[in-house]
């Protein structure tokens, strides 16, 4: 008797335990609600970490490959061969100049010091209001054993051993150097585009004086094309998550067409400084003005390029109301030259370029 009643309690006290009460179970739930409110958390944070990097990542990119990209044509600039430091361009050319380099600015009050003529590119509807066109001369060397004839003074053509793709065209600039001078030229007839040719420089298309050299251009005159280039700032027509999608663009500048080419999304804005070199002797100085304030662009020795790069990654928590510095400009949410703002990230890039075809002892 006393061992069924014995077995008949310990069953009874093996049901009460099962399961868990309610106060267990809400403290379960809580605990559980914790951990997944870290996790979350923990989530959202990895996650705008991540955008913040990717976005951080993307602008130092392009901020670095533009200002390489722009380099490489600025320090080219003004190269004419061997005479390029202190050589002078003779131009024969009509309508035409060899002038290294320039620069414009736009605001709301216009072009200075005034509109740019860029061949192909409209700048009152295409280069951003508030940001800087810098436009660049080089001469691109064919080789020095391309002429087959001597070039006397009264001449007016002269013969090259290869013209292959047909690189020299009708009304093309040309540069003809030696090591104590160059000639500017446009080419007036329409040369072959495969082997040996003919390249004329008529009065139609030059000035009524022949090429007068120290010495005739001979077999070791280098033959080059002229490279025109302009860099500025426009839009692209594109939106990404809200944002208009700005651009830098590379436009080179063709006698007879010209090829407008994006280079790199995401540049707001360029501002431009002219270092230019005044005095003499002890008294000599260099000082950086932008391009309305120079005053003689043949002094002009070095240039700094500052860029305003975007993300279009939402990696701001709030809206960027900060101002950007930008050599003599400020760039701000509310200034009159203005940033998109919104939750992009930005930064300023900036570099200074001594140019290598313009002696430093002016």
């Amino acid at each position: 008797m006393t061992s069924r009643c014995n077995r008949g309690t310990t069953t009874e006290q093996d049901t009460r335990q099962r399961g868990l009460s309610l106060l267990e179970l809400m403290i379960s739930l809580a605990l559980g609600g914790f951990l997944m409110l870290g996790l979350v958390s923990m989530f959202l944070a990895t996650r705008s970490s991540a955008q913040i990097e990717t976005a951080l990542a993307r602008v130092q990119e392009n901020g670095r490959f533009a200002l390489d990209l722009m380099s490489q044509d600025i320090l080219r600039s003004g190269y004419t061969g061997c005479n390029s430091v202190r050589g002078i361009v003779t131009e024969l050319a009509k309508d035409a100049a060899f002038e290294d380099l320039r620069g414009h600015e736009r605001s709301s009050a216009g072009w200075s010091p005034g509109a740019p003529v860029l061949i192909g590119l409209d700048p009152d509807s295409t280069a951003r209001n508030g940001s800087d066109v810098i436009i660049l001369q080089t001469g691109v060397s064919m080789g020095h054993d391309e002429l087959t004839t001597d070039i006397a003074p009264a001449d007016r053509s002269f013969d090259i051993s290869d013209n292959t793709n047909g690189v020299i065209q009708q009304n093309d600039l040309i540069i003809l150097s030696n090591c104590l001078t160059s000639h500017l030229l446009r080419v007036t007839n329409s040369p072959a585009t495969s082997g040996a040719a003919e390249v004329k420089f008529e009065t139609s298309g030059n000035v009524d004086s022949g090429v007068e050299p120290g010495y005739r251009y001979t077999a070791q005159t280098e033959l080059m094309t002229v490279e025109n280039v302009a860099w500025y700032v426009a839009d692209t027509g594109r939106v990404k998550n809200g944002y208009n999608v700005w651009a830098l663009y590379r436009l080179d500048l063709g006698v007879s067409s010209s090829f407008r080419e994006e280079m790199i999304e995401g540049v707001e804005y360029m501002q431009v400084l002219y270092g230019e070199r005044s005095g003499t002797g002890v008294l000599r100085t260099t000082r950086f003005v932008s391009a309305p304030n120079v005053s003689d662009w043949q002094n002009v020795v070095a240039v700094r390029v500052s860029l305003l790069i975007q993300s279009y990654e939402l990696a701001r928590t709030e809206d960027d109301t900060n101002n950007y510095v930008m050599l003599d400009e400020t760039i701000g949410a509310a200034t009159t030259i203005a940033h998109g703002g919104g939750r992009a990230l930005r930064k300023v890039f900036n570099t200074t370029l001594a140019l290598r075809n313009t002696p430093y002892d002016l």
